[in-house]
């Protein structure tokens, strides 16, 4: 429980591969209780699919039970959002949707988030405004923020196009918007230092941005009008500059660095 409890609190900080191998510790040298299990997987596919490893978090996810568990399913719906598959996306969240007062909070919240991250990615602005607004109706009540933090990758440049619900729920928001609240983990040198030699370029910042963003590779070419070689490109560079070694970690340092 401790593990799982600290695997969480790396989560939620951004610390993507503490999270993964605190899961794998609490998983190591004994046989794990099916409860604990489910939960331990869930929290794996979380951070897998935040690091950009959207095979992994659909595994974990899919191990979760995602046939006869209804988190399962909203957090499997968040990597076929990732994935780019809006019909498998839709499949996995109709049961939690169509529930109402039958699935716990924490779930409905969970699946309405899942819900309006994909009705924005596929253009639906109206659903993506109606679930967000449905979701912090109802984390209001027990001002839940984490589940907040947690999906920060998207929820910025969802709500700079929907800046209303932003205004409305600050209080409940405050830590999500503010992308510079991440403290460097102790074991990293002072990360600014490092990079100070080697800045970003104008193009690379804005691949940034657009990973950040959630976009995947082929979406990025086509906002910037640029091929998936230059874009493979310039993440090459972006990651050795940032010292990363994939889009979740690279987004984390930027944001602590003031970059995006």
């Amino acid at each position: 429980m401790a593990l799982l409890a600290a695997a969480r609190s790396a989560l939620a900080e951004g610390y993507l591969q503490t999270a993964v191998q605190f899961v794998a510790r609490a998983r190591s040298g004994w046989p794990v209780p099916a409860w604990l299990d489910h939960q331990l997987s869930l929290d794996e596919s979380r951070a897998c699919l935040a690091a950009g490893d959207i095979e992994a978090a659909l595994a974990a996810a899919k191990r979760a039970g995602s046939d006869t568990s209804l988190e399962a399913a909203a957090t499997l719906a968040h990597a076929w959002v990732a994935a780019g598959d809006a019909t498998n996306a839709r499949r996995a969240l109709e049961p939690a949707l169509a529930a109402h007062g039958a699935v716990p909070e924490r779930v409905r919240l969970q699946a309405l988030l899942a819900d309006a991250r994909l009705s924005y990615g596929t253009g639906d602005s109206v659903r993506g405004h109606r679930s967000f607004a449905s979701a912090l109706r109802l984390a209001g009540r027990e001002q839940l923020r984490l589940p907040f933090v947690m999906e920060r990758a998207w929820i910025g440049p969802a709500l700079r196009r929907d800046p209303g619900l932003a205004h409305a729920c600050q209080h409940l928001l405050a830590l999500t918007l503010r992308h510079d609240h991440l403290p460097a983990p102790p074991q990293i040198p002072d990360q600014a230092t490092i990079l100070a030699a080697e800045p970003l370029t104008g193009r690379e910042l804005e691949v940034l941005r657009h990973v950040s963003g959630v976009l995947r590779n082929p979406e990025i070419a086509s906002e910037m009008h640029i091929s998936l070689h230059t874009v493979k490109a310039h993440l090459k560079h972006i990651y050795r500059k940032l010292e990363a070694t994939h889009r979740g970690e690279a987004v984390r340092r930027a944001r602590q660095l003031g970059l995006i």
